[in-house]
């Protein structure tokens, strides 16, 4: 059902075979991402690794995992998975919700649009993640990455216009607010962005 690792667990919401080890790797984040402003010198550090085999080729397979950090073995064996919600699990978007923190992560692999609750959808309109604090059923913060390192920034909608008090456009039309945010560049790429609401 689970593995815990230096207070990360790693729940399986369906009986899946994993792998795991936990050994020393050598690398370099040049060679990880080749990015050209990524240092290049090697280093040596203890890595632990888990992964699911999927096999050569496999086609319409499907597979669910969630991470839950700053936990222990009593906190998972009296909570288990109870608070996690599954949101969607597609080739196009994935999400999960965690009812007790009001906190929907989200990865969009296209562009696309989802439903949070009630008329409340995000969209974006280019893969990366989104991450969304809820105070009941409004939005209180969103955080946004690019682990590509590719965008300078992400456009989202949010299909909300009260309360928000950032640069944002309402598009009457199509009944939402288009919010652009500035990702940071160089060697700051991929880092979250947080915006409050």
């Amino acid at each position: 059902q689970w593995v815990l690792q230096d207070g990360i667990a790693y729940l399986f919401p369906q009986s899946v075979k994993i792998n795991a080890s936990n050994q020393s790797e050598t690398g370099s984040w040049y060679k990880i991402n080749h990015q050209s402003d990524s240092p290049k010198d090697l280093i040596t550090k203890d890595v632990f690794k888990i992964w699911i085999n999927h096999g050569v080729k496999p086609a319409n397979a499907t597979y669910q995992y969630i991470v839950v950090p700053s936990t222990n073995e009593k906190e998972l064996t009296e909570q288990g998975d109870r608070k996690l919600m599954i949101l969607s699990n597609t080739a196009e978007i994935q999400a999960v919700q965690h009812t007790g923190l009001n906190i929907i992560e989200m990865i969009f692999y296209h562009a696309g649009q989802i439903k949070l609750s009630g008329d409340l959808k995000i969209g974006m309109d280019s893969p990366g993640l989104v991450m969304v604090k809820m105070d009941r059923s409004k939005l209180k913060t969103i955080t946004v990455a690019d682990p590509s390192r590719k965008l300078g920034r992400i456009h989202l909608t949010v299909s909300d216009k009260k309360g928000l008090n950032f640069a944002s456009l309402w598009n009457n039309e199509k009944g939402n607010s288009e919010i652009t945010i500035d990702l940071p560049q160089t060697v700051y790429a991929g880092k979250s962005v947080t915006i409050e609401l």
